[in-house]
């Protein structure tokens, strides 16, 4: 169990017993339904499609529509997370969804970029915000690279690495929330896989604005529907940084790493709560963000 928290059942809270990953999914290519099975039998069904189909490109989607817990919405068509975008088509930079996208926050490292630049022609227009500081290290934890363990033992290693995700990439998220705030909009967020330094970039910025947690949580699980692992580490395996560190994992602990399990989001939602009281605190402390900052970021991206 996390530190600072107790067990907690759907029956002590009188809400539905069925647990599992909340998933968007699409309906007759028209809707976009997100069912949240965080504790609660509510559905919620969301007007539009998030996700932008690119040949070059995987994870593109919109990040948009969701409540706040204060009855207000986020905007749509402002925050766009994916993948790395060193592959896309003369076809997908036409695509009319992403013509609106004015600014480019790539979270990877100076090394990675080098080895998977953007595609020129979709950065030229565009202004691009890059930061060398917060490395992926696994170091840490060494039940990573072990070869005789067993599947919860990898899950509670990537559990662990989750609780360092916000730490470790402080001046990141410090930086792109205080672009975001005074109005870099819209902005794409991305990494390598648009999965861990994307995911909590997009899940500590929804909850700092006040989206209810069970969007948050949906939206972060979704990226296990929509990313072609073997298509995304095939030319990374063959050389540079990332390469290296995956090669080196064990079999098994690379497929838990690979997923976007509901439990690695919790875990670093749970360890900066323990820790700082809030995630706006955690803002406050450790980011430097000021309530000023927090509250243009709230006027810029809800509505209602």
């Amino acid at each position: 169990m996390e530190p600072g928290h107790r067990a907690m059942t759907p029956k002590s809270k009188g809400m539905a017993s069925h647990i599992g990953n909340p998933r968007l999914v699409d309906k007759r290519g028209a809707r976009a339904h997100l069912f949240v099975g965080y504790h609660m039998t509510e559905t919620v069904v969301i007007e539009e499609d998030r996700l932008v189909a690119l040949a070059g490109g995987q994870n593109f989607r919109e990040v948009g529509g969701y409540p706040a817990r204060d009855g207000r919405v986020l905007k749509r068509r402002l925050i766009w997370r994916s993948a790395r975008l060193d592959e896309l088509t003369s076809d997908d930079i036409r695509n009319e969804s992403l013509d609106a996208i004015s600014t480019i926050a790539d979270l990877r490292l100076a090394s990675e970029r080098a080895l998977h630049p953007t595609v020129p022609a979709f950065a030229e227009k565009r202004t691009t915000l890059v930061w060398d500081e917060g490395d992926i290290d696994l170091s840490g934890d060494q039940r990573l690279f072990a070869r005789d363990l067993k599947p919860d033992d990898y899950a509670e290693a990537v559990r662990h690495f989750y609780r360092s995700l916000a730490d470790r990439h402080a001046t990141h998220l410090a930086s792109l929330y205080r672009h975001i705030a005074a109005g870099s909009l819209p902005v794409l967020i991305h990494c390598s896989a648009g999965k861990d330094r994307t995911g909590i970039a997009i899940a500590l910025l929804l909850d700092l604005i006040g989206i209810r947690r069970e969007y948050i949580i949906a939206d972060y699980c979704k990226t296990a529907e929509l990313l072609d692992w073997k298509r995304l580490t095939a030319s990374a395996a063959a050389a540079g940084m990332q390469g290296k560190w995956m090669e080196r994992l064990a079999p098994d602990a690379l497929e838990i790493l690979m997923r976007a399990d509901r439990s690695y989001i919790e875990a670093a939602f749970r360890e900066l709560e323990w820790r700082h009281g809030s995630i706006s605190s955690f803002a406050k402390d450790v980011l430097g963000l000021s309530d000023s900052d927090l509250g243009r970021l709230q006027d810029n991206l809800l509505e209602g």
